[in-house]
């Protein structure tokens, strides 16, 4: 029930329910101990200066320690790297934890897919996914969140690893309507990439999320070039592997496309479950080919 992700100096907690939370103070302590090491024999220390808890409706509070100065012009982003690149990540401000961290193996296939093909990323957040599709290069990247301050932070990222963010595309709109849009124009893109929240926040509401899914993704499939690739990803723990891949290929079925899944994936190692809570393994993300 405790979620505690590390971005540079900065320890940021979340706790799934009060029960969990009852431990906090004992908690922030301990993580904030890792930063001043035990000896020659002791684990190297994390270097951490602060503890912070978000809560799950987006609040947040110091629980120990001192948040870094932000630099001029920062907007409180705290830099951090992940398999080579630099990420700009809003710990007080930005969604869940500040960042995804359970995508980045992914977003690192996505890398390693893109050279030469044309990118959309919908539900983009600051770019993670973008960054590394123009860095592994992609023809070009269109991004599309309706956030037009997370668009903001995306476009700094660009800048971050040496990209223009003028050479790529940016949209604050609805993926749904740009994605009608994009069909009615005829829109095609070597590697399509569709990450959106939770559509299912409680078991009551898995046949809308499962409807909003396929439906999401018969639209996806629809500006996938022939020969292109689809990344589909669904983090609702109440959508099991099997209804989420169910919905991919109903969706196939309804807009006539040939669809092979190339490989299935969940959250890393640092994203452990249970085996009796199935809920736990929440993270589904597909690589497909589309004819």
């Amino acid at each position: 029930g405790v979620v505690i992700d590390i971005y540079d100096q900065v320890a940021v907690v979340r706790f799934d329910d009060e029960a969990a939370r009852v431990e906090v103070e004992a908690l922030a302590e301990e993580v904030l101990a890792l930063s001043q090491g035990g000896g020659p024999e002791a684990p190297a220390p994390l270097g951490l200066c602060a503890v912070y808890e978000r809560s799950r409706g987006g609040q947040g509070a110091l629980l120990l320690g001192r948040m870094p100065e932000a630099k001029p012009g920062s907007a409180n982003e705290i830099p951090v790297r992940e398999h080579g690149i630099t990420l700009l990540v809003d710990v007080v401000h930005g969604q869940k934890t500040g960042f995804f961290l359970d995508q980045r193996e992914n977003r690192l296939l996505v890398r390693q897919r893109a050279r030469g093909l044309s990118v959309w990323n919908g539900f983009c957040y600051t770019g993670g996914f973008s960054v590394q599709a123009a860095l592994g290069g992609a023809t070009r990247v269109t991004s599309v969140d309706i956030a037009e301050a997370a668009l903001g932070t995306a476009r700094r990222n660009f800048a971050a690893n040496g990209l223009d963010p003028t050479a790529h595309d940016f949209f604050a709109e609805d993926v749904f309507a740009h994605l009608r849009r994009a069909i009615a124009s005829d829109l095609r893109h070597g590697l399509v990439i569709v990450d959106p929240p939770s559509f299912a926040p409680s078991e009551r509401a898995l046949p809308k999320a499962l409807a909003a899914y396929r439906d999401l993704f018969a639209l996806s499939l629809q500006v996938v070039a022939p020969g292109g690739l689809l990344c589909a990803s669904s983090c609702s723990s109440h959508v099991d592997l099997a209804a989420f891949l169910s919905a991919i290929g109903d969706a196939a079925v309804r807009v006539r496309r040939s669809l092979r899944v190339l490989e299935v994936r969940g959250q890393p190692a640092d994203h452990p479950s249970l085996p009796a809570f199935p809920e736990g393994r929440y993270l589904k993300f597909a690589l497909c080919s589309v004819d």
